[in-house]
């Protein structure tokens, strides 16, 4: 999470995440007001993952997609791949 809730122009963050999981643009909203609270924005978008039931493969792969390579290692860790 900790890599994701750094915003930078040149990685994607948690935000694109949640854009791939179905978040609208009102949703995203709300996670960045978070921060206001010192709440992780993207503990919110991974609490949400976990209720989709998707296996950590999928999330694995939208890392991939997104270009975080370095995210993608730490699930296959997580994965044993």
């Amino acid at each position: 999470m900790k890599l994701l809730d750094v915003e930078s122009p040149f990685t994607s963050d948690g935000r694109d995440l949640a854009e791939c999981l179905g978040a609208t643009n009102e949703d995203i909203k709300f996670l960045e007001s978070r921060k206001n609270y010192h709440e992780s924005p993207t503990q919110h978008v991974v609490n949400v993952f976990e209720t989709m039931k998707m296996p950590l493969t999928s999330l694995r792969n939208i890392f991939i997609d997104l270009g975080r390579n370095d995210i993608a290692r730490m699930l296959n860790l997580e994965i044993g791949s």
